[in-house]
């Protein structure tokens, strides 16, 4: 038997006592069987680095094997069109890889005999687009405060330097309570701990540079 799991926010809620329900599960009943392969993935990768890969309580180095999944490079976006059979220049796979960010769940979503200005139209900004309320989505899954998230990324979307701390609070109105920024967004690049007040928060995942206005 072969279990997929793909952890999302309200599985393991404060009261849900979930971890200790799959810690029970998992070691009083599926380890003792050798029929059984648990398989966890998704996009919440800091759950499953705090729960599962770096748990400290039942379910420690339980792990088998872990397997990190990074986008394609240009390279390989070029040979994923390829083998799909979608004619595109090199200008157009750039273009492509530049907006979508080498995912490639995105890129299978081209259509043969169209531009890769014309596939991202099609996908992004048309009536009924497939991707076209991928940002909302991708943010409403990952975070319980998703609009906070949401706020910072439409802002950081407006200057490619970025903005400090205190700019981002003052420009978004969240109140500062020492929580919210200091475990930003997977998609922000922030400061190190030890940086300086001036430092400066930036967009660094592809797809919220198309933060909706």
């Amino acid at each position: 038997m072969i279990f997929v799991q793909n952890p999302q926010a309200w599985m393991d809620t404060a009261r849900s006592r979930f971890i200790p329900a799959f810690e029970h599960f998992w070691n009083g009943w599926a380890s003792k069987r050798n029929n059984i392969l648990l398989i966890v993935c998704g996009s919440a990768t800091s759950w499953m680095e705090d729960n599962l890969i770096n748990n400290k309580g039942g379910l420690y180095n339980r792990l088998n094997c872990e397997i990190k999944l990074h986008p394609f490079s240009l390279a390989e976006c070029e040979m994923y069109f390829h083998s799909k059979g979608i004619a595109m220049s090199r200008y157009d796979v750039t273009q492509a890889y530049m907006v979508l960010g080498g995912i490639p769940h995105y890129l299978s979503l081209f259509e043969k005999g169209y531009s890769a200005a014309q596939n991202i139209d099609k996908l992004l900004f048309e009536k009924g687009a497939k991707l076209g309320n991928e940002f909302d989505r991708l943010f409403g899954s990952l975070f319980k405060n998703a609009e906070d998230h949401k706020k910072v990324i439409r802002l950081l979307a407006q200057r490619r330097g970025g903005y400090t701390r205190h700019e981002i609070l003052e420009h978004t109105g969240i109140k500062d309570g020492g929580n919210k920024l200091a475990s930003p967004p997977p998609a922000v690049s922030s400061p190190a701990p030890h940086a300086c007040r001036d430092a400066k928060f930036c967009i660094s995942a592809t797809i919220t540079q198309i933060a909706r206005p």
